[in-house]
């Protein structure tokens, strides 16, 4: 991975693609930023956690990231869920932030630095 990278993961299960884990790194700034989806199938069942930990386990094996943000569309539940379980913190909202189906949506900003995954992660 090099400066202004990304890192991305498939989830596939039984073969099919069900699911993908994507972090933009900007190793200069030392910080990273996560989007994840998941087929309506396969959510809930717990693989989206794995897929995450992954991720973050690999971008924080790199000393140079301190901070991982993850924008949550606003009212998606299980994914806000999944990351306050994970560690991180709600920071905000960034308004109009992100084209999501039809139209614009605000987002909630949720983060996690380095210093607090090892706790969450044990």
């Amino acid at each position: 991975m090099r400066a202004g990278s990304g890192l991305h993961t498939v989830i596939v299960v039984g073969g099919q693609l069900v699911g993908q884990c994507d972090a933009w790194i900007d190793r200069f700034h030392g910080r990273s930023e996560l989007g994840l989806w998941v087929d309506s199938q396969h959510r809930r069942s717990g693989i989206a956690a794995v897929a995450v930990r992954l991720v973050i386990d690999e971008l924080f094996s790199d000393p140079r990231i301190e901070r991982i943000a993850a924008p949550i569309a606003t009212g998606n539940i299980a994914t806000t869920t999944l990351a306050r379980r994970l560690g991180f913190v709600r920071e905000g909202v960034l308004r109009n932030y992100m084209e999501v189906g039809s139209g614009r949506r605000d987002h909630e900003l949720w983060s996690l630095l380095r210093a607090d995954w090892p706790i969450i992660a044990r």
